[in-house]
């Protein structure tokens, strides 16, 4: 009668550098900040933090690959 339960193990990673710049443009916490591009808050501030935190990961990989193919 035992059920199993499955913990999931599997965390998103987050590029820490990305959220630090979020946290001091906003003044806001990292935690919420996490909270917010993972989809778990709602409103008109967690949507611009989502997007911004995808242009700036796309800037860092953009800067890195250009670093590589010198």
């Amino acid at each position: 009668m035992d059920k199993g339960t499955k913990k999931s193990t599997a965390y998103n990673s987050y590029n820490k550098k990305a959220i630090e710049a979020l946290v001091v443009k906003y003044g806001l916490s990292e935690y919420y900040i996490r909270q917010s591009i993972a989809g778990r808050r709602l409103g008109v501030v967690p949507d611009k933090l989502k997007k911004e935190y995808k242009s700036i990961c796309d800037q860092l990989e953009a800067t890195i690959n250009n670093f590589k193919n010198q």
